[in-house]
Order: C-alpha cells, then sequence, then structure tokens
C-alpha cells in the first residue's frame, strides 16, 4: 500500500527514466537470454543422443547420414527430440541396413513416443 502512495504523491520521481530502466532492464534480459538457453538445451540434447548413436555405430558408413537425418527429422524441436533420446531410437538406427531404413525409423519415431500415443484415435 505504502508503494502505490509513494506513486501517486511523487510520480514525476517514479517516472523518470532512470527508475523506468532500473524497473525494465531485469525483464527484457530475462527475455534476450531465453533463447540462449533453449539452443543450449537443444545442442546438449543433439549431443547426447550422437554421441549414443556413435556409441552404437562405431565405424559404420551410416553414422554420418543418420546425424544428419536426425536434425533433419527433428530441427529445432527440443520437446519431441528428448521424448526419442532414450536410446531406443539410436539402436534401432545403429541396427539399420539402408538410408530408407534410417527415414523409416526416424518417421515413425514420433508414433512410439509417449505424448502420441494419447493423441492417436482409440482403435475399435
Amino acid at each position: 500500500m505504502r508503494f502505490v502512495v509513494l506513486v501517486v504523491t511523487d510520480w514525476y520521481d517514479f517516472a523518470s527514466s532512470e527508475a523506468l530502466a532500473r524497473f525494465w532492464i531485469p525483464p527484457v534480459l530475462t527475455i534476450a537470454v531465453l533463447p540462449f538457453f533453449y539452443s543450449l538445451g537443444l545442442y546438449m540434447a543433439y549431443e547426447q543422443a550422437f554421441m549414443r548413436l556413435g556409441f552404437f555405430m562405431e565405424g559404420e558408413p551410416l553414422l554420418s547420414y543418420a546425424k544428419l537425418a536426425m536434425v533433419r527429422r527433428f530441427g529445432l524441436n527440443l520437446g519431441e527430440l528428448r521424448e526419442v533420446r532414450n536410446g531406443a531410437i539410436q539402436a534401432q538406427i545403429a541396427r539399420a541396413e539402408s538410408k530408407r531404413d534410417i527415414r523409416r525409423i526416424l518417421r515413425d519415431a514420433g508414433d512410439a513416443s509417449p505424448r502420441w500415443e494419447a493423441q492417436r484415435p482409440a482403435e475399435s
């Protein structure tokens, strides 16, 4: 309540450019740093998925294609990437014999995810 009284009685001191800067800078900086944290999380998720994939496909000629296919499939979608990075997808990709198999596995990756299970219509 005291704050409201001070604002009403001394509006010009409250609305000064210095006071407004002190009030608005923290939220603006917080919002400005969010893309950095998102991209950092995305990088870490891809790094973890690629390390696991490299472990499964050690020396495989399809390894670089599989990584590129994962980036194409998931792009900037961190939520979807997190849902399929449990290792099962990477193990399936490691057993793939061709680029077509890798594309099929990644295309079907969303269908195996729990999030998509809830969105599927019930089968009768």
